[in-house]
């Protein structure tokens, strides 16, 4: 769940994990790190060390007044320019599918895991790509199969076109 991923610890792994190889800890930084900031409030740099602040939350992610569709993710917000400063390497290949196929980020990094009929849904909150093999073994949603993309293919294939794109089948944060 949330516990598991990055966020909750966005606050965390800047305060004890960062080895500045990005330069100093500036407000920019903050601005995914820290819930407040994300947020929108001014959070000064001096502040990092205080219990006050909060890693990112529900409220960064989600806009919670309003209506509750994955439009409203803010995912782009902090993962573009993250993936920009941190993981410039990987942009390349980050996204398999062709642009006009209209993949958003929920559909691989948290597949859907509950559908109820109406119009709510649950996706998994622990953000990474499940692989096809997670299916079989725990019984999981796939993040191959799960966006709709390739929900008519096997787990055969699924697991093939997985490890060709990323090479390895157990890396669950490409």
């Amino acid at each position: 769940a949330w516990q598991q991923g990055g966020h909750a610890d966005s606050l965390k792994s800047l305060r004890d994990g960062y080895d500045g190889r990005y330069g100093q800890v500036d407000g920019s930084c903050l601005r995914c790190h820290v819930g407040e900031a994300a947020l929108g409030q001014a959070v000064d740099v001096a502040a990092l060390e205080s219990d006050d602040l909060s890693p990112v939350t529900c409220a960064v992610c989600h806009q919670v007044h309003g209506e509750l569709d994955q439009a409203r993710l803010r995912c782009e917000t902090c993962h573009e320019k993250g993936a920009y400063y941190h993981r410039e390497e990987s942009r390349a290949r980050h996204v398999p599918c062709p642009a006009d196929v209209g993949v958003s980020c929920v559909n691989c990094h948290m597949p859907l895991t509950v559908k109820n009929g109406g119009a709510f849904t649950l996706h998994s909150h622990a953000p990474g790509i499940v692989p096809p093999s997670d299916t079989a073994t725990w019984g999981v949603p796939n993040s191959c199969a799960n966006g709709g993309c390739h929900a008519d293919r096997d787990e055969a294939w699924l697991q093939a076109a997985y490890d060709s794109h990323f090479g390895v089948s157990s890396d669950r944060s490409p």
